[in-house]
């Protein structure tokens, strides 16, 4: 008495496999939203300090 089932133990691995699925696109999803604020954030960063006023802006090197 006491122990886990066979049936019960099957529903556990079951449940356990379709979880890590869900909590990996959690992740990937979080991930992607993060990554998609840091490059709204840049963009808006940019406009702010004028790189919208038909000033080009500067490349990695210093060419413009």
């Amino acid at each position: 008495m006491g122990g886990i089932s066979p049936p019960e133990i099957a529903v556990s691995v079951t449940a356990s496999k379709v979880v890590y699925p869900i909590l990996e696109t959690t992740r990937t999803c979080y991930a992607v939203n993060h990554l998609l604020k840091s490059v709204v954030r840049e963009i808006r960063t940019l406009r702010s300090v004028g790189a919208e006023s038909g000033r080009p802006l500067l490349r990695p090197g210093g060419e413009g």
